[in-house]
């Protein structure tokens, strides 16, 4: 076996900190000051009992790029997508050096449906794929946490065989495609909050 080839896991890719605490704060409290605004999410899950079925996620989601005609919402969409942005710059500079040199950065253009997500005791996500079913094409997704100041919900790859614990700030992306399986165990105790996206092409570029 050829040493050099990249592992699976080097299409998952961190920066640590990324999102100063004083802004994780000010998108904690935009999420509990849009409370009306929240909304449930579902997505098609993958093994138990709900193999193969779109079912309804016990979390919470203030959808940002849905009002954007707030102004208030329209400044915490804009903030988000600054360190979206970063993330996403960082993502393809990692793929280039550690997978593929020749890797289009037009793949990985914009953050679309942006959102703050909020995980409470009891809640997580079950096993799915961010890949879209239909509708624009997606190769990447991008999480930021909020905080720290709880118990569970690590990210959960591959049936469990890869985790993936969070600090304030910490910024992760990978791959959305039907292969990239991956949830959240439970909250055990206090409140997760993150924001999530995903990773659209620039289709004008194809």
């Amino acid at each position: 076996m050829n040493k050099c080839w990249p592992s699976l896991y080097d299409l998952i890719y961190r920066i640590n900190g990324l999102v100063p605490k004083k802004a994780c704060d000010y998108f904690i409290s935009s999420f509990e000051n849009n409370i009306k605004l929240v909304v449930s999410e579902s997505s098609l899950k993958y093994g138990g009992e709900h193999d193969g079925k779109r079912v309804e996620d016990n979390f919470a989601s203030l959808p940002l790029h849905s009002y954007l005609d707030k102004k208030e919402i329209k400044a915490v969409y804009d903030l988000a997508c600054v360190y979206l942005d970063t993330a996403l710059l960082n993502y393809v500079s990692h793929l280039k050096k550690n997978v593929c040199s020749t890797i289009l950065k037009a793949y990985y253009a914009h953050p679309t449906a942006v959102r703050i997500l909020r995980y409470q005791k009891g809640n997580q996500i079950l096993d799915h794929s961010d890949a879209p079913n239909e509708g624009p094409p997606i190769y990447a997704s991008c999480t930021l946490n909020l905080n720290n100041d709880y118990v569970g919900g690590d990210f959960s790859f591959f049936n469990g065989r890869h985790l993936e614990a969070f600090n304030t700030g910490d910024a992760m992306t990978f791959p959305a495609s039907p292969m990239w399986i991956h949830g959240t165990k439970p909250i055990i105790s206090g409140t997760r909050y993150c924001i999530n996206a995903f990773i659209a092409p620039d289709i004008h570029d194809f």
